[in-house]
């Protein structure tokens, strides 16, 4: 009893952004929790069993709703010191889509068992983002000429060095006016604005998704659709232009 109205306390101010539909077994956990008659730990394991079993959306809505602070949290201690080379927003995206593609290997054990899942869910993603750092990391050592800086006393060196400064800074801005131009003829309205919220504003995945009034799954397929909707658009261009180049060459 006394570990029901702790969990009660806690969650006694939660909001949902998504109601659940009346009379579904989602409904009725989220009724349950807010009135203290079963714990956090019990309802995650109703939630994940129903989606497991019937792949309710309701059921997945409530189960992110309740979860993805906790996990952000838990996510953002772990990569305290990566945080300039990993997002956790980005984490808590991937353990979802795992919880969402594999709800056949949860298994309802004990009170905690949605937990112990879950939480053996956020390390392994985390590890292997780890690991994929550690692969892309590679020591400026290992290439002393490639990577020196030039002299102050080697007048070539530092103007080779400002060119290709002077270069990347072009096409930088070539890149930036491709992109505005795709993202004002290519995108639709609500892509336009669900990829303003993320990338202009900063603006959470949920928070945007109940702003733009849609759910949340089909919030991030709409960012990601955009997405990739500018670099296909980036990469046709690209291409063009190397065509164009190789054949003014070659005449």
């Amino acid at each position: 009893m006394k570990q029901q109205s702790t969990i009660g306390t806690k969650l006694s101010g939660l909001r949902l952004f998504e109601r659940p539909s009346p009379g579904s077994l989602a409904e009725k956990v989220v009724r349950r929790l807010e009135e203290e008659e079963v714990t956090l730990h019990q309802a995650n394991n109703l939630l994940m069993r129903e989606f497991g079993r019937t792949r309710n959306a309701d059921a997945y809505s409530v189960l992110y709703q309740i979860n993805y602070r906790l996990f952000l949290n838990i996510i953002s201690r772990k990569v305290h010191g990566y945080l300039d080379q990993i997002n956790p927003a980005d984490l808590l995206q991937d353990v979802f889509i795992y919880i969402y593609r594999y709800p056949s290997k949860f298994r309802v054990i004990h009170d905690r068992s949605f937990a112990n899942w879950s939480y053996s869910i956020i390390n392994n993603t985390i590890r292997e983002q780890l690991r994929k750092l550690r692969r892309r990391t590679i020591s400026l050592d290992a290439f002393p000429e490639a990577f020196a800086l030039p002299s102050r006393f080697d007048p070539v060196a530092r103007l080779i060095c400002k060119d290709d400064i002077e270069r990347t800074k072009r096409t930088f801005c070539l890149l930036l006016i491709m992109y505005a131009n795709i993202y004002r003829t290519a995108l639709s309205k609500k892509e336009k604005r669900a990829l303003h919220m993320v990338e202009v504003q900063r603006m959470p995945y949920p928070e945007a998704a109940e702003k733009l009034g849609i759910r949340y799954g089909n919030f991030k397929v709409t960012v990601s659709r955009a997405r990739r909707k500018i670099v296909n658009r980036i990469c046709l261009l690209a291409n063009r232009s190397r065509a164009f180049e190789l054949e003014k060459k070659a005449c």
